[in-house]
């Protein structure tokens, strides 16, 4: 069973249709993306060789740059430039996103969020690992993968990705704290903003009023609507008291305190913004 496979199937062409298309990035969007470019922040996959085998790290370059090969040829044979330009966008959500949530405490006081390798990123589809502690002070983990995407078929494959009853993988992860370097197995999201949105968004980053945009309570929203999707889910795969289902309980638990917070940041009008947004097909 899929999250919201029915769901979507009959109402994504409908809601992806006001979506408006946006052009190649802005003066202000290329400069921002070329600020906030946090490359150098991610971990390498020789980082891990104390971890892993020599036959393991060699292995998962061979498929990163296989994948990668594979979409620089996809690119080439493009009769226009719309992947090229989405692709652009996704990075520039992927940056502002990471600038933005570690700046203002997007999610709370005590947290951290960690761009993936890149090798999570391609194989694994998870572009940042967020670490926080609950009530009790006990450490949970979510996958985040951010999109700007306007293709339905892009957006159905990144959603039917997450099975019920199942954990998503990061092969290259190191804990803050210490106690994980390597392997790791945590719940993953994924979060998205229409090019539109993202324009507006880079204009609250560019005046320094990303505390206040509402971009964080609309991907908070859609973190709180897959994971208590999921959460209903591992109940019937699992049972109510496995340890999938009590960490997605302590997950849903964190999202609604950080949602009663940001509460006085939701507009009048903000149903109305939600339409604009890819994952209003989640609601």
């Amino acid at each position: 069973m899929q999250l919201g496979e029915s769901y979507i199937e009959k109402n994504l062409s409908k809601e992806l249709g006001n979506i408006k298309q946006e052009t190649k990035l802005s003066p202000l969007e290329e400069g921002l993306l070329n600020k906030y470019d946090f490359s150098d922040e991610r971990n390498q996959i020789d980082d891990f060789r104390d971890v892993y085998s020599e036959e393991k790290i060699v292995r998962d370059k061979d498929i990163l740059l296989a994948a990668k090969g594979k979409a620089r040829k996809e690119d080439e044979l493009q009769s226009d430039v719309d992947s090229k330009k989405e692709k652009r966008r996704g990075k520039l959500f992927e940056s502002l996103f990471f600038h933005s949530a570690e700046k203002n405490k997007w999610f709370g006081d005590d947290f951290e969020l960690m761009p993936s390798c890149e090798y999570d990123d391609w194989i694994n589809h998870v572009d940042f690992i967020l670490e926080a502690n609950d009530v009790n002070h006990e450490t949970m983990r979510i996958g985040i993968d951010v999109t700007t995407s306007v293709n339905g078929s892009a957006i159905v494959s990144k959603i039917n990705q997450v099975n019920a009853g199942q954990l998503n993988k990061v092969d290259y992860f190191q804990s803050s704290d210490g106690t994980i370097n390597g392997k790791c197995l945590l719940p993953r999201v994924v979060v998205g903003i229409s090019p539109e949105t993202l324009s507006e968004f880079a204009e609250d980053v560019k005046w320094n009023r990303a505390n206040e945009s509402i971009v964080q309570i609309m991907i908070l929203d859609e973190m709180k609507r897959q994971i208590l999707e999921f959460f209903k889910l591992s109940i019937e795969a699992n049972g109510k008291e496995s340890n999938i289902t009590i960490e997605l309980r302590k997950i849903n638990t964190f999202i609604d305190t950080l949602l009663e917070k940001k509460e006085n940041l939701r507009p009048i009008d903000f149903d109305a913004k939600v339409n604009d947004i890819t994952f209003s097909l989640l609601r």
